[in-house]
């Protein structure tokens, strides 16, 4: 029996666990799995999975990888940049954990936990400052 490619259900469970759900002070912000070409200033990308291994025989398999969380944002106050989007972070973060209804629901998912954070700032393809903070999630499904 081939393996099945596991990654748009683990990008869509994701998606569906943060669409429409990441607000902060009134405002919620769009998520993106594909940028558009006109995204908003400030924005939650989910990016594409990393190091994916596959480990199992023809009953059973085990998919173990890293997927990463991008909160994107364009706006001119650095200062306000950096402290919007740790705010939009810690609110994904607080939707991503396993004991909350919004957590993705994969069949079979054993672990899914944060394994780590970058911050970047840098200017963007517009010259425009950009803060851009990742989150990693680390996750196992048997």
């Amino acid at each position: 029996m081939a393996a099945k490619d596991i990654s748009y259900l683990i990008i869509d469970g994701i998606y569906d666990a943060l669409n429409g759900q990441v607000t902060v002070s009134a405002v919620t912000y769009p998520v993106y799995k594909t940028i558009p070409k006109s995204p908003a200033v400030t924005y939650v990308k989910i990016g594409e999975l990393l190091e994916g291994a596959e480990d199992g025989t023809s009953d059973d398999f085990v998919y173990t990888g890293s997927v990463s969380i991008h909160i994107v944002d364009n706006s001119l106050n650095l200062q306000g940049d950096r402290k919007k989007a740790q705010s939009i972070l810690n609110k994904v973060r607080s939707l991503l954990k396993p004991t909350k209804a919004t957590f993705p629901t994969i069949s079979g998912m054993v672990v899914f936990a944060l394994n780590g954070k970058t911050e970047l700032v840098d200017m963007s393809d517009m010259s425009k400052p950009e803060v851009r903070l990742t989150d990693i999630y680390r996750f196992i499904i048997e």
